[in-house]
Order: C-alpha cells, then structure tokens, then sequence
C-alpha cells in the first residue's frame, strides 16, 4: 500500500519534489525487504525458538466456563458449579482463536524411546 502511494506520487511529481518522493519510495522498499526476510521459512526454527522462549509475548489463553446438557445445550448451570465445563482459547498475537485442550501427562519422563513407542502404536493399530 505505501509503496504504489509513493509509486503514484513519484509518476505525478514535479521536478522540484521528485527526489523527496524517491527518498520515500527507496525507505518503504527496505522496510519491505526486512519485512519479507522476516517471513522466509528457513527462519521457522529462529521463530519456533522465540515463541517457546517467551510465550507470553506471542500467545495467550481465555478460559470459558459453560454449563451443557448431555445433548451438548448450553443452560443454567447448577449452583455449585459441578456440570460445567472449561473451554480455553489459545489466542495468537494476531488475534486467530484456537480451542485447545489443557492437559497434564504425568509420564513425560517415560524412559521408552519414541522410535519403540512409534513401533508399539503401529503393532496396536496393525499398521
């Protein structure tokens, strides 16, 4: 957008301007150029790093809680609270919404290496 409004303004301009609307048009180029180097996917490791690092600054949760019945209705919910259940949103900096599931796996220090447990779920779906 303010590249083809210096365009245009540069195809128009006087003589007397023409080198204050290069200048301009030069300026938004590189910044474009960062922009795009910032975009290049052999970058995905150096961003995949930065999010894990501190995810707070690029990711936040909202935390909804909905009473349903068992056809999945929203209704009233009970007064202590014992039929509702907690949706949460993981929402991207740039506002994109995604519902997860928050969940704690208490053998994450499991010692089987995951070659053998890649090979045990292949045995049990008969892949």
């Amino acid at each position: 957008l303010a590249r083809d409004e210096w365009l245009a303004r540069l195809h128009g301009a006087k003589p007397e301007r023409r080198a204050e609307c290069e200048a301009g048009l030069q300026d938004t180029l590189e910044r474009l150029g960062r922009v795009t180097e910032t975009l290049d996917l052999r970058r995905y490791a150096e961003d995949f790093d930065a999010v894990m690092l501190a995810p707070e600054r690029h990711l936040s949760i909202e935390r909804t809680r909905m009473a349903l019945d068992a056809m999945g209705m929203l209704r009233e919910p009970e007064p202590d609270g014992r039929d509702e259940v907690e949706f949460c949103d993981l929402l991207g900096r740039d506002r994109r919404r995604w519902t997860v599931v928050l969940m704690y796996c208490d053998q994450v220090r499991d010692e089987t290496a995951m070659g053998d447990r890649l090979s045990m779920a292949q045995r049990w779906l008969g892949l």
